[in-house]
C-alpha cells in the first residue's frame, strides 16, 4: 500500500480529534511540491545522475553541499566548482551548459583554494593570496548557489506543519496537566477518612502498584528501561485494566467517587496513548517524505534537516511520570 492512502487510513481509522487531523503533516502537498523540486533540477541539468557524476569528477572534497540557514531554515545547495568543470566531457550537454551560466552569473565572486584535506575532512573553503608562497599546486574551486525555487516551498512548508504540531502538544499537555490536577487532589479526598470512617486509600495504593507494575509508557527497570511506542503502550494499558478487574480492586471501593475517579485515571491514559499513536504517524510522515525527497534529489536533507524543528516533543513519557508521582504524595499515602 502506498504510504499516503496508508497515512490518510491510519488517521481516520484511529478516530482522532478533527482538529488533529488539521495539524497532521500533509503528506500529499508535500508530495506535489517535491515533484515541483525534482522538475526543477532537472531543467538546471542537476538530476540525481548529473549530480553523482559531480561528485565523481571532484578531487577536492564534496562537490555540492546542501544546507539549511537563517531562523527559517532556508534550503540552499551550494556547488564546489572546480576549474575546468564546466566543460567535463562526463557531463551532459544541458548540465554544461547550466553550470557555464551560473559561474558566469557569478563572476564577481573570487576564486578560492582548498586548505589540506589532510587537516579538515571537510575541505575547508580559505580565499587565495597570489603572493602567499605556494608549495603544493591545488584546484581552484568556485562556491556558487544554485537559486531553486520549490525546495524553499516544500521545506517551508514542512516546517509550518511541524510548528502547527509542536503547538498542537503543547495545548494537549497544558490540559492533560490540568486534569492531572484536579484528579491527584480527588484522589487525597478519597484517601482521607469521611465522617463514616470510610476511606479507600489501601485500594488505591495497589491501583498504583499495579500501575506502576504495567509499566504502560515507559520503565526504569534494567531489563526493559525506557519509554514505549504505541503499540506496547497499548498491550500494557490493557494488562493494567484486565489486572484491576481481576483483583477485583473497582468491587471493594467503599466510596463511590472512587469509580468515577478511576473512570478519570483510565481516560487520562487512553488519551497519552491517542497522543502517541498520532505522534508516531506524523514523525513517520516526516521520515518517509524526507527518504522521497532524498531519492529524487540525491541531496541528503536528512542528514542536514535541522532535528530541532522536527516535531519530537514527547510529552507523553513526562505526563506518564507526573500520574505515577501522585503515589509518592504525602497527602495521597
Amino acid at each position: 500500500m502506498k504510504f499516503a492512502k496508508e497515512f490518510k487510513d491510519a488517521l481516520a481509522r484511529e478516530g482522532f480529534p478533527p482538529r488533529w487531523v488539521d495539524s497532521a503533516i500533509p503528506y500529499g502537498l508535500l508530495k506535489k511540491s517535491l515533484k515541483k523540486i525534482a522538475t526543477e533540477l532537472a531543467q538546471c541539468g542537476l538530476d540525481p545522475a548529473a549530480l553523482a557524476k559531480l561528485r565523481e569528477i571532484s578531487s577536492t572534497g564534496p562537490a555540492y553541499l546542501y544546507d539549511f540557514k537563517g531562523s527559517k531554515f532556508r534550503p540552499t545547495l551550494i556547488l564546489r566548482l572546480e576549474q575546468g568543470v564546466t566543460v567535463d566531457a562526463r557531463l551532459s550537454a544541458d548540465t554544461r551548459r547550466y553550470l557555464e551560466d551560473l559561474v558566469n552569473h557569478h563572476r564577481d565572486l573570487s576564486d578560492v583554494s582548498l586548505s589540506d584535506p589532510a587537516g579538515d575532512e571537510g575541505g575547508q573553503i580559505v580565499p587565495t593570496d597570489p603572493s602567499a608562497e605556494i608549495e603544493v599546486e591545488r584546484p581552484l574551486v568556485r562556491e556558487v548557489e544554485v537559486p531553486l525555487t520549490f525546495d524553499a516551498e516544500f521545506f517551508g512548508l514542512l516546517q509550518g506543519d511541524v510548528e502547527n504540531l509542536d503547538a498542537l502538544q503543547d495545548e494537549e499537555q497544558r490540559a492533560l496537566v490540568a486534569e492531572v490536577g484536579d484528579l491527584s487532589k480527588e484522589l487525597v479526598k478519597l484517601s482521607e477518612p469521611s465522617r463514616f470512617k470510610k476511606t479507600d486509600q489501601y485500594r488505591w495504593r495497589e491501583l498504583f502498584d499495579v500501575y506502576v507494575q504495567a509499566g504502560i509508557f515507559f520503565s526504569d527497570l534494567e531489563k526493559d528501561h525506557g519509554k514505549r511506542d504505541s503499540v506496547a503502550a497499548l498491550k500494557r494499558l490493557q494488562w493494567f485494566q484486565s489486572e484491576v478487574v481481576k483483583r477485583g480492586i473497582v468491587d471493594t471501593f467503599k466510596l463511590s467517587p472512587s469509580r468515577k475517579a478511576l473512570n478519570q485515571f483510565i481516560s487520562i491514559n487512553v488519551t497519552l496513548l491517542r497522543n502517541l499513536q498520532f505522534q508516531e504517524i506524523n514523525q513517520k510522515a516526516i521520515a518517509k517524505i524526507l527518504k522521497k525527497f532524498d531519492k529524487r534529489t540525491t541531496l541528503g536533507a536528512r542528514q542536514t534537516f535541522p532535528r530541532l524543528i522536527q516535531s519530537d516533543v514527547i510529552m507523553t513519557e513526562s505526563m506518564a511520570r507526573s500520574i505515577t508521582s501522585m503515589k509518592n504524595s504525602p497527602n495521597f499515602f
